[in-house]
């Protein structure tokens, strides 16, 4: 294929510790989709305690099959997440097109904070 290039398309902030993709046509309010039920899944995906849950959870249409979302856990938590997408020049069959999009959920520079202190503490004293 053609160019492929790699942008930053936005932000995102979170305040509940976790992300969700899913299509805009199934929001439900101006919330989101459904944020409780949201809330509710994932809590009984760790035996009802959300300390217990996976880091990211499939999330299921009425009828039961997968596909309306993903949730996952952001980073460390709370904060503004960078969205970078790749994108990628199909030429006659359909100009640009975004094949990939990126949230950084934890930067380098965070990567090395963590690793300083995870090596302070199990530095020998």
């Amino acid at each position: 294929m053609g160019e492929v290039r790699r942008i930053k398309i936005g932000q995102v902030g979170v305040d509940s510790g976790q992300l969700l993709i899913a299509d805009p046509c199934y929001i439900r309010d101006q919330r989101g989709l459904a944020y409780d039920e949201i809330l509710r899944a994932r809590t009984e995906s760790g035996g009802g305690d959300m300390n217990q849950a996976p880091k990211y959870l499939q999330l299921k249409y009425d009828q039961g099959h997968d596909g309306i979302g993903v949730v996952f856990n952001s980073g460390f938590g709370d904060g503004m997440y960078e969205v970078y997408a790749t994108i990628e020049d199909f030429g006659d069959l359909g100009g640009e097109r975004i094949v990939k999009v990126e949230v950084i959920t934890v930067t380098d520079v965070e990567k090395n904070k963590f690793a300083e202190l995870v090596r302070r503490r199990t530095r020998p004293k």
